[in-house]
């Protein structure tokens, strides 16, 4: 896979991430370094750069929407399941909390009798 010589892969990746950046700069930049496909798109490129740069969270949100609708018109990738992770734990944990990328957070976490 790394050597680009496949006609296609099935890969998992962990995505949601707590930012879109992080996300998809890694896999769909032409520089990324999980773009194992070999994506080349300068307009992407440029979108992903936009959005990650700017602090105005409308802004941000339209543009990672337009990075999204171009890699799915382009079908760069074909998104297939994203599973949900399931918090299985005893009925005497409470408080646990999960981000949106599945981890947990166990800052407010409480074991009781």
């Amino acid at each position: 896979m790394k050597n680009r010589d496949f006609d296609a892969a099935l890969l998992v990746i962990d995505i949601p991430r707590l930012d879109p950046s992080l996300a998809f700069d890694p896999y769909f930049t032409s520089d990324g370094p999980n773009n194992w496909s070999g994506l080349d798109d300068r307009t992407l490129d440029a979108l992903l750069e936009k959005a990650a740069g700017t602090g105005d969270r409308p802004a941000r949100k339209r543009t990672y929407a337009d990075a999204q609708r171009r890699i799915i018109d382009n079908n760069y990738w074909v998104f297939l399941h994203q599973a949900k992770s399931p918090l299985i734990h005893s009925s005497r944990l409470s408080g646990v909390q999960l981000d949106v990328d599945g981890q947990w957070r166990l800052a407010e976490a409480r074991l009781g009798a």
